[in-house]
């Protein structure tokens, strides 16, 4: 009995949902002709569909009928039911599916049979009663939100997208220069601090590079063979001069930096 239960509560919940998913259209378009029949609307079973949809609330269109122009631009817009049938010489049997655009299943009667040996009656009277899956649903429209989709890109969009998105990581990758004085604080300096420079004295492999202010050795320089580009002892980076301005160039993490430097050599 438990088990009879639960089963009649999860056919109400499929049920309930395939409403749900119909009360999202309000026409449908029935095919004129199913693949089983010789000819259109052969039985009346096409009709009968028609006139079933309409009690359910529907506005509902053979396909040769003439159409809404909603329903003509859009494909979307409608349902159309299927019939799927399954005959012998003793009996009829039809089943209906009702599908969206995408032949995705929105609903499924259960397969409805007549034993009649006519053909007509037993087409009518198994519609009838696949028909009664339907129970008391009545159609209470509510329009679906329209899906928005994006039409593809062109190929120059695409590079505008990456040049952009290359520009802007070169942004956060290299910060401004720094044009402040190696090593200098951030708090409060005095005049005499804040107008010091680097002395170059001369050495056996190079220069070191003297705070004006404090006497500090800020660098120690190791030359190379080529002109005004120096190695820095147990530091990173470069000091060289460019443009006629001394530049400290060093790697922090990911980032180029590059600070400028005065320097004033000892004569």
């Amino acid at each position: 009995m438990k088990k009879i239960i639960v089963a009649i509560i999860m056919l109400m919940s499929v049920f309930i949902t395939a409403q749900e998913k119909l009360n999202h259209y309000k026409y449908v378009v029935i095919p004129s002709r199913f693949d089983f029949q010789k000819t259109a609307d052969e039985y009346n079973i096409n009709t009968l569909l028609k006139l079933k949809f309409k009690q359910l609330g529907f506005d509902a269109y053979l396909d040769t009928d003439a159409l809404p122009r909603e329903v003509k631009t859009n494909m979307c817009s409608y349902l159309k039911p299927m019939l799927l049938r399954k005959s012998n010489m003793f009996k009829t049997t039809l089943k209906m599916q009702v599908l969206d655009c995408d032949n995705a299943i929105l609903f499924e009667t259960h397969e409805g049979v007549s034993h009649s040996k006519s053909y007509k009656i037993g087409y009518n009277e198994a519609l009838r009663d696949a028909l009664k899956s339907f129970g008391n649903y009545h159609l209470q429209y509510v329009k679906k939100e329209a899906v928005v989709v994006e039409a593809p890109k062109t190929v120059s969009e695409l590079q505008a997208e990456v040049a952009a998105l290359k520009k802007e990581n070169n942004r956060i990758k290299f910060k401004p220069l720094d044009t402040r004085l190696p090593h200098q604080s951030t708090t409060e300096i005095t005049v005499d601090e804040a107008n010091s420079y680097l002395i170059a004295q001369s050495t056996v492999t190079g220069y070191r590079l003297v705070n004006s202010y404090s006497k500090k050795i800020e660098y120690i320089l190791h030359s190379t063979k080529l002109k005004d580009i120096f190695i820095i002892k147990n530091n990173s980076g470069i000091i060289y001069k460019k443009e006629g301005a001394w530049v400290h160039e060093y790697v922090d993490k990911y980032r180029t930096v590059m600070e400028f430097l005065e320097i004033k050599f000892e004569k």
